[in-house]
């Protein structure tokens, strides 16, 4: 990949995406992405809040600026769904909800948010948030969504899980890059729900 790798690490913030949107908009290269440690007003799809508690997840979102055609870049909720539920996989059984749920036993681990910045031509960036509960107990939780802390009773250091959420990303994101949609396709049928 001809792009070099930054992350920003915060420990607080309203929002990653919304940082990294500004960051975007002044133009911050691919790949770029913000990690906090916790947010005070994390955003899921179609304006749902995501429960940010400090230092029990992931939060993070990746500054992206692929040349890929429009219908392509709307595959990439689930692509980045794909590198999450790989890397959980180990640990839990993962499965996928289109088009951005990363679930276990029915209940939501992970989910995507994906804002495209276009232009007339095309995509000018598009910014990939990913959320994932990790340490939650219940009481950080709404009813309907799991950590890997609640479905393994084990705790786990979020900067390792980070690092391989990372190699997972941007390995699928290279693919799609290249347009070897179809090798991603296949992959995505092993955790559709």
């Amino acid at each position: 990949m001809s792009t070099s790798l930054k992350i920003i690490q915060l420990d607080s913030v309203e929002s990653t995406n919304s940082y990294a949107w500004d960051l975007a908009q002044k133009g911050e290269g691919e790949i770029t992405i913000v990690k906090a440690n916790a947010q005070t007003q994390g955003r899921g799809r179609m304006g749902r809040s995501w429960d940010s508690p400090k230092g029990v997840g992931i939060y993070a979102s990746f500054i992206l600026r692929p040349s890929n055609p429009l219908k392509e870049i709307q595959r990439l909720p689930v692509i980045f769904a794909l590198g999450v539920a790989k890397t959980l996989r180990s640990l839990v059984n993962t499965r996928i909800k289109e088009p951005n749920d990363v679930m276990v036993n029915g209940r939501k681990i992970s989910g995507i948010l994906v804002e495209t910045k276009g232009n007339k031509t095309g995509v000018d960036f598009v910014v990939v948030g990913v959320g994932i509960n990790i340490n939650n107990e219940q009481k950080d939780l709404i009813t309907s969504a799991t950590s890997l802390y609640l479905e393994t009773k084990k705790k786990y250091n979020i900067d390792a899980l980070f690092k391989e959420i990372i190699t997972q990303e941007l390995t699928l994101y290279e693919q799609f890059r290249q347009g070897r949609l179809g090798l991603i396709q296949k992959e995505l049928r092993i955790y559709k729900k």
